[in-house]
């Protein structure tokens, strides 16, 4: 087979080479844990030196071939001589103050695919000429630049051995007075260090060689895979095709949007799951959203997907549209510090303990033990709500309050355990979210089509039209639904105050206000019920709840239960949530009785047997 001899800036002046997705990290330099791969690129420099300095002594590299695709060169075979070779013809052109434009031009067509990272450090280096005056090494001087993304470059090990070599060049050929910009990029048979090339097609051979040619190389973590696969896709659809560079997804994903990751990394210093998460959660929405009733079976196993392996993630997840939403999500929190806005409404469970919802979107701690069954799909609903509020409104923050308050409301008091109900109740957000910087007045002007959570919503409706009645109402209805008793669900604490929902001037606040006290004081759920209760408790009508409560059967133990409500939230079960009149009015009976007296314990001592 002929191969054709070359030189490295005759290979580039007649082509582009761009390192491959598949190819492992570059590693001459070093900067990594393996000091034989150092000190082999430490010696193939000083044979290129060598060849420089002396023309007697010229070197002819090893054979090097790779793929051709429309006037590209990925190598299979080459890459550290060839990364190597890039940066000392670099480091000589900038010395001897040979950047002109052409020579930049040039420069620009040795790229990675490998990282984004990697191919935007090369595309900075090629138009760099260090300062004269620098005092420090050279890897410093450049991590120093404002263009040096320090984030995300100085976790590439592609850009850490590239500055390795260069130090390395640097102290080689710093004080060297000599010139060799000319002899080196002087025609192949001049030229003191070549190498032969020729492409894989001309040896018959087939791309796939390359993964088995790099089975012994570093592998890209699943996020560098997925952010070279996006690239591709991106460039291939010609999505940012009219925006300008800064603006890209491949530079705002290593700078903009790295700057906003980075204060949530972990303790291994990466950001990569949590960029990966994000994505994935986005995907989610744009599957909700955009899905057909035709696809419904397959979106609803993407989803699902989706929310139990996040790095299933992949770019055919997206469209055009779809991807224009997730860079707006990327923007928007990247923007005015909106990743650290907290509702003031209290989120409950949804999320953890001083965190904000976008803090929780992207959490990655293994060690951390979330109850999945019922807490992934509810907070994705409640950040999906906080995201299309923020992108569609200006900030008020009494007004989001009221918006994500209503969202948690409807959210704890429906069902969303799967990819079916989530799908509904993104689409229901999605339409109450038209109406976000005034949820209130947009629920008693607007029909809701959507039929999730159908209940929750039309007392929602109601509880805007007290507050539209008088404003003044809406602080105890905030306070009564902010109680763990009643979680957002007020329906039976307004039925115990005789609002009537076909007469708003009906609603009474101050027998609202005394009742949400005596819960709020007396029946927390987290607490067993008191003596005093279950005495008062047997005092109403004929205490025919002592035989029901018991007598009730343990389908458990097979057994009588034998014994009185035991804890708070026994009350919600069997009386507030009862579909039976009796029991709601049972209970009802025994809180208006202790709103006119003190005490439970007074309402039993009081009690007259008959």
């Amino acid at each position: 087979m002929q191969f054709n001899k070359s030189s490295f800036w005759s290979l580039l002046s007649n082509t582009n080479i761009t390192i491959p997705i598949i190819q492992r990290a570059y590693t001459q330099g070093g900067r990594g844990n393996d000091t034989r791969i150092e000190e082999k690129g430490k010696k193939f420099l000083e044979r290129l030196i060598e060849a420089l300095r002396n023309s007697e002594k010229p070197i002819l590299l090893d054979f090097i071939y790779g793929s051709e695709s429309k006037n590209k060169v990925s190598p299979l075979d080459g890459q550290q001589r060839l990364t190597t070779l890039f940066l000392l013809h670099w480091y000589i052109a900038q010395k001897e103050s040979r950047l002109d434009e052409n020579v930049k031009e040039t420069f620009l067509k040795f790229t990675y695919e490998t990282r984004q990272s990697s191919r935007c450090f090369c595309e900075q280096l090629s138009a760099y000429t260090v300062p004269a005056d620098r005092k420090e090494k050279l890897s410093d001087t450049i991590r120093n630049e404002k263009w040096y993304m320090s984030y995300s470059w100085n976790a590439d090990p592609t850009i850490c051995s590239m500055l390795g070599m260069l130090d390395k060049i640097d102290v080689s050929l710093k004080d060297d007075p000599n010139s060799y910009w000319d002899t080196l990029t002087s025609d192949v048979e001049t030229c003191p260090i070549t190498f032969f090339y020729t492409s894989l097609q001309k040896l018959n051979l087939s791309d796939d060689l390359y993964i088995k040619m790099n089975a012994r190389g570093l592998e890209l973590t699943d996020f560098e895979k997925l952010k070279a696969a996006f690239n591709q896709k991106i460039d291939e659809e010609g999505w940012d095709n009219k925006k300008d560079f800064k603006e890209k997804f491949g530079y705002k994903i290593d700078r903009d949007w790295t700057d906003l990751f980075w204060k949530y990394r972990g303790d291994d210093k990466i950001i990569d799951n949590e960029l990966v998460n994000f994505i994935a959660g986005i995907a989610m929405y744009t599957y909700a959203i955009n899905h057909t009733s035709s696809k419904k079976d397959e979106v609803e196993e993407r989803i699902k997907n989706l929310a139990n392996d996040p790095t299933k993630i992949s770019p055919e997840d997206f469209n055009k549209d779809d991807y224009n939403y997730l860079v707006s999500c990327l923007d928007l929190y990247a923007e005015h510090n909106n990743d650290k806005i907290k509702a003031k409404t209290d989120l409950w469970n949804y999320t953890r303990k001083d965190s904000t919802l976008f803090e929780d979107f992207i959490f990655d701690n293994p060690n951390y033990k979330r109850k999945m069954d019922y807490y992934t799909y509810p907070m994705r609903v409640i950040f999906f709500a906080q995201t299309e509020y923020l992108l569609n409104n200006t900030f008020d923050e009494e007004k989001f309050n009221e918006w994500i308050r209503v969202v948690r409301n409807i959210v704890e008091n429906s069902n969303i355990d799967s990819a079916t109900t989530f799908i509904s109740a993104t689409n229901l957000i999605r339409e109450l979210s038209k109406g976000s910087n005034d949820i209130y007045k947009f629920l008693i002007t607007n029909d809701i089509a959507s039929g999730h959570a159908k209940t929750q919503v039309e007392q929602e409706i109601e509880k805007a039209r007290i507050i539209e009645q008088n404003v003044a109402h809406k602080q105890i209805i905030f306070d009564t639904e902010d109680t763990n008793f009643f979680k957002g669900d007020i329906d039976f604490a307004l039925y115990c105050v005789d609002y009537d929902n076909t007469n708003v001037s009906s609603f009474n606040a101050e027998k609202l206000k005394n009742l949400q006290e005596i819960i709020k004081n007396e029946l927390d759920v987290n607490k067993k019920i008191t003596d005093d209760f279950k005495r008062a408790f047997l005092t109403i009508k004929n205490n025919d709840y002592f035989n029901k409560i018991w007598f009730s059967w343990s389908d458990s133990f097979g057994c009588y239960k034998r014994k009185l409500l035991e804890k708070n939230s026994d009350l919600v079960s069997y009386f507030v949530d009862s579909k039976d009149d009796n029991d709601r009015n049972y209970l009802k009976d025994l809180l208006v009785e202790r709103m006119n007296k003190t005490s439970f314990a007074e309402i039993a001592d009081n009690y007259s047997i008959p």
